[in-house]
């Protein structure tokens, strides 16, 4: 009888598990689905290694564009300086013309030897730095990625799908890859480690959205929402990285638990003590799975949260931009009616100078039409006398 309870009770945790599994395949296979050809692109290895550099190749990006933005301005800068000398040189000394080029051409030397030749160096070192990062980062992820088991690529190139096609920008590297395979992350946690990375993406973006219309509208209010966001930010990511731990036993552990279990069915358990022992186990492995169907459970309570701040933030952004944007129209509306206001008033000024104008000129012709009669009539009147 003790047999049977203790073959039940392993049979109930087992069927337990069969239905925490499931659940977790259906919302696996329900994410499979909406992404067309999913096997073939997350099973690409070299689409995970493009992913996991995408941070790096951005700053080399951006380096390369500063880079020559910076050698042009220099480059521009000295032909101007040569276009000012050689005007020089043609003008007699003492002149007034070579006074002036003279002082435009010292302001010009001391602006390339300050600013731009400086900022023309901090942009090479910036770009040989990214260029160094970018080819060490490659070689780091082309291993790993390449002997990364194939439920590990599975899992990074999935969490990493959305970010990727939204164009958000995840500091993900080869560090982040080492810590999986050391510390042997399963699905959940290595889309917990995705999700906390992407978190502090998205607030940093953001806030450096507000950090840009500070610079250029000067309103500090900008840069305080700005800071909020990356503290917000920041505690979104300690969450999700919390979650690591807490998805520390893989559910593919209570499986092998009930394989590997030496559980003879019909089998009488006489021994006060193992029956005991077979209870505990039983025990444990329907505490094991209830804590699995748990974190299943949280997993998808926290994905939907997430899913409705990010709404709300959307939301709020939408709002604050709508809000400018009806500032700056109004901002603009008051600027154009005072320009047609002027442009019509001058516009009224002008017609009235001409019909002035006009008028003295049909004045004065009816006056010289009115003195050339008189003068003819004049002239008759005196000849007849």
């Amino acid at each position: 009888m003790r047999a049977r309870e203790f073959v039940a009770a392993l049979l109930g945790s087992y069927l337990l598990y069969v239905v925490t599994a499931g659940c977790a395949a259906a919302f696996d296979s329900l994410e499979r689905a909406s992404v067309t050809n999913e096997s073939e692109t997350f099973l690409d290895r070299g689409w995970l290694s493009q992913a996991l550099l995408a941070d790096e190749q951005a700053e080399f990006d951006d380096a390369t564009a500063a880079a020559r933005a910076a050698d042009t301005a220099l480059a521009e800068a000295q032909a101007d300086l040569r276009d000012l000398r050689a005007q020089i040189s043609g003008l007699p000394a003492g002149s007034p013309e070579r006074a002036a080029l003279e002082a435009d051409a010292a302001e010009l030397e001391e602006r390339i030897e300050n600013d731009l030749r400086p900022a023309t160096y901090a942009a090479d070192v910036r770009f040989h730095e990214a260029e160094v990062a970018l080819e060490d980062e490659r070689a780091l992820v082309s291993t790993q990625v390449r002997d990364l088991p194939e439920d590990t690529l599975l899992a990074f190139s999935r969490a990493l799908n959305n970010a990727i096609n939204s164009g958000l920008i995840v500091d993900i590297d080869s560090e982040h890859i080492q810590a999986a395979l050391d510390g042997a992350y399963d699905r959940l946690q290595i889309r917990a480690l995705v999700k906390a990375l992407e978190e502090e993406a998205k607030f940093a973006r953001r806030a450096r959205f507000f950090t840009e219309k500070a610079e250029a509208t000067g309103d500090q209010r900008f840069l305080e929402k700005a800071e909020r966001l990356r503290a917000l930010g920041e505690a979104r990511k300690e969450q999700f990285m919390e979650r690591i731990a807490r998805y520390d036993v893989p559910l593919d552990q209570l499986r092998d638990d009930v394989v590997a279990s030496e559980v003879e069915p019909g089998h009488e358990y006489d021994d006060p003590p193992l029956a005991a022992a077979a209870r505990e186990v039983g025990k444990d492995l329907r505490q094991d799975a209830r804590e699995a169907a748990r974190a299943v459970r949280d997993d998808i309570r926290e994905t939907v949260k997430d899913v409705r701040e990010e709404a709300r933030e959307v939301v709020r952004d939408a709002r604050e931009e709508a809000r400018d944007a009806a500032k700056a129209a109004a901002r603009d509306a008051r600027e154009e009616a005072r320009e047609a206001a002027t442009t019509a008033a001058r516009d009224a000024r002008a017609e009235a100078r001409e019909e002035a104008r006009e008028e003295v000129r049909e004045a004065v012709e009816d006056a010289r039409e009115a003195a050339g009669e008189t003068t003819k009539e004049a002239a008759r009147e005196a000849i007849k006398d």
